[in-house]
């Protein structure tokens, strides 16, 4: 689902915040309407495909050394936490709408560093056991540094005063790392599509005809499938794909 650019870049703001803090659910909260919940789905199921999971503040359990505890009654896949959470917001809006505040403000995500670990299968390692690459980054902070590319915010006197959009290619998703997170093929499928399934959730393939960069609908139509249709080339032609990829505001502008 691609919407207009302003909720694609306060999408790419909120994950730009992940690497320091929680990001809280208020932060992209609009008039409940149906249109506000399908915003609300996306931004949660990207969040959550990035690595992030919702969570609570840790304030008053001192028994912790962590600010953030998973919310696990939501589940643990992306699609369905988005649904679980919207319907919630749903329900309480039109129900009990003077707690929709309280909810609200009782729902944030982040990601694996800053939360603590249960024994929960998919939230088993402990933040020292996190996988790092030379440079010390888990590889949502390597997602997050990929995403980054795409947007140049230029500054004059601590005010911006100008958005720069920009072409990256699947090569330049590769070298944002070493090594770490791909040492084996199956490794390098998890880290391909781990990358793809977020940056596609904002930006599209993109080629160039007569000159003029225009989107390329060759993959398909979805991010599950553009993702899935770039891995079965790489893994057929044994090289990682020339791909060009970009936020729809940069090739519409042109």
């Amino acid at each position: 689902m691609k919407h207009d650019n302003t909720n694609i870049l306060n999408l790419y703001e909120l994950i730009m915040q992940l690497p320091d803090d929680a990001v809280g659910i208020w932060e992209f909260f609009r008039k409940n309407t149906q249109n506000a919940l399908d915003i609300y789905r996306w931004f949660i199921e990207t969040l959550c495909l990035l690595g992030a999971r919702p969570v609570r503040g840790n304030a008053a359990d001192t028994n912790s050394d962590y600010d953030w505890i998973p919310l696990l009654e939501f589940g643990t896949d992306p699609k369905q936490i988005a649904i679980n959470i919207t319907n919630q917001i749903l329900d309480v809006s039109e129900n009990m709408p003077d707690e929709l505040e309280k909810v609200l403000y009782g729902i944030w995500f982040a990601i694996p560093e800053l939360y603590e670990f249960t024994d929960n299968p998919t939230l088993c390692k402990k933040y020292t056991e996190l996988q790092r690459n030379i440079s010390n980054q888990t590889i949502e902070e390597v997602i997050i540094k990929n995403v980054e590319k795409f947007v140049e915010g230029i500054y004059e006197d601590d005010e911006l005063v100008k958005i720069l959009y920009h072409t990256i290619t699947l090569n330049e998703i590769f070298s944002t790392n070493d090594d770490t997170f791909y040492k084996t093929p199956s490794d390098t499928e998890n880290f391909m599509y781990r990358n793809l399934i977020v940056i596609l959730q904002m930006a599209d393939v993109i080629n160039k005809q007569s000159g003029k960069w225009v989107k390329d609908t060759s993959f398909g139509d979805t991010p599950e499938d553009i993702t899935k249709n770039i891995i079965k080339k790489w893994k057929t032609s044994g090289r990682i794909p020339e791909i060009n990829f970009a936020f729809p505001q940069f090739y519409t502008m042109l």
